[in-house]
């Protein structure tokens, strides 16, 4: 007979880790309907150059921590807002901060449907507001 005791002592208590860490899958109705994922999996993608493969759950969760800085201008993303981020992210193969960087310096080679475009011009309103 094999002593699993030590092996399910180790395997629970880095699955509570993880879960204390990245956040439990579910627990939030509107970061866990569009894919779920925790801010363990968000910044893995982040850091490993993978943002065009963020969910719109996980761009909800990672400007959530924004949103807990002080002084921050940024209001929570809807459903539809975060959608627009991860489709703008994924047509324009946006992986990395460099990336990003880039479709910024060079605007005319960037691509966005009219429906991300209105949906994050509406956000751009909220935050002038601010």
């Amino acid at each position: 007979m094999r002593n699993t005791g030590k092996f399910g002592v180790v395997a629970m208590a880095a699955m509570v880790s993880l879960a204390t860490i990245g956040g439990c899958p579910g627990s939030d109705a509107r970061t866990s309907n569009q894919g779920g994922g925790s801010l363990l999996s968000a910044g893995s993608k982040v850091l490993n150059d993978q943002l065009s493969s963020l969910n719109a759950d996980e761009v909800q969760l990672a400007t959530d921590v924004i949103l807990s800085q002080p002084d921050s201008v940024i209001a929570p993303l809807s459903d539809e807002q975060a959608q627009a981020i991860v489709n703008i992210l994924a047509d324009n193969n946006l992986n990395s901060l460099d990336d990003i960087q880039n479709a910024i310096d060079n605007p005319d080679q960037f691509n966005i449907s009219d429906e991300d475009q209105k949906v994050l011009e509406a956000l751009g309103e909220g935050l002038q507001s601010a």
